[in-house]
């Protein structure tokens, strides 16, 4: 597995205005982060710097199987959505239901995008 939690592959291309800040309803926070070219979605757990590929919905991230995160942050960004994809966003193993979406901070968003790349 890749050492840096922020690193989800190579060639990635995140969305400009930085990864998202959500509450969690657990009490954790997390970064939810999308690549254009991909459409792939990931969350890093503010604390621990723990990532997870996720399916994202309005109200929740559906987090996705263990053997399509593992793939996902190892795989160089293939650059267009692919139609496994969307079969790997139905591998979903647990929800976790968002309570509220952050203000961005500019600081935190520029940080964030700064160790993604």
């Amino acid at each position: 597995m890749n050492e840096n939690p922020y690193v989800t592959g190579r060639e990635h291309r995140w969305v400009l205005s930085g990864p998202r800040l959500f509450e969690l309803k657990s009490g954790r926070s997390v970064f939810q982060t999308s690549c254009v070219r991909c459409g792939r979605d990931f969350v890093i757990d503010r604390s621990s710097g723990a990532r997870q590929a996720v399916h994202v919905s309005i109200f929740s991230f559906h987090r996705l199987g263990d053997e399509v995160a593992q793939r996902w942050a190892l795989e160089p960004c293939p650059g267009e959505r692919l139609p496994s994809d969307d079969s790997d966003r139905k591998n979903q193993i647990a929800a976790t239901d968002i309570v509220a979406a952050k203000p961005r901070v500019e600081s935190h968003s520029r940080a964030m995008a700064a160790k993604l790349s």
